[in-house]
């Protein structure tokens, strides 16, 4: 894979395996599983309206902020692949936290690489894509 050559300096990395990128992150949303409520009401309901906890979880898109290096492609949209997420490795711990995730690119920021509106030296930007999680692979192994 193609590793990014700058550095955010926060150790956390994500990789796309179709993509064949990695990318130096500077922030990651949660990444939540939502639990659906329900309507369960029915024509004899006579006071409010009932609810139950529904069956299946619904992942959350994350929306990760990465830096935008030299010579990188965009990840690519719609094609199902693996995100993992690998964080910095904790003061003491052998291995660090990763979290295994499939699912597709369905938005990514494709702005100017360099910002030089400064008038100075090019500034380097962050960039920030959308990764839907497809419920089929979704696993943590905390830092240990």
């Amino acid at each position: 894979m193609t590793v990014a050559t700058l550095d955010t300096m926060h150790g956390a990395t994500i990789a796309l395996s179709v993509s064949a990128l990695t990318l130096r992150v500077t922030s990651i949303s949660p990444a939540k599983k939502t639990l659906p409520a329900v309507e369960s009401s029915y024509h004899g309901t006579t006071t409010l309206a009932t609810r139950i906890a529904g069956d299946l979880q619904d992942p959350q898109a994350i929306t990760i902020t990465y830096q935008n290096s030299p010579g990188l492609a965009s990840p690519a949209h719609g094609t199902t692949q693996t995100l993992t997420i690998t964080g910095p490795l904790p003061s003491g711990a052998s291995t660090a936290e990763i979290m295994s995730i499939t699912g597709f690119v369905t938005e990514v920021d494709d702005s100017p690489q360099y910002d030089t509106s400064t008038g100075g030296s090019a500034a380097l930007q962050m960039k920030t894509l959308s990764f839907q999680p497809d419920g089929t692979t979704f696993t943590h192994t905390p830092a240990a």
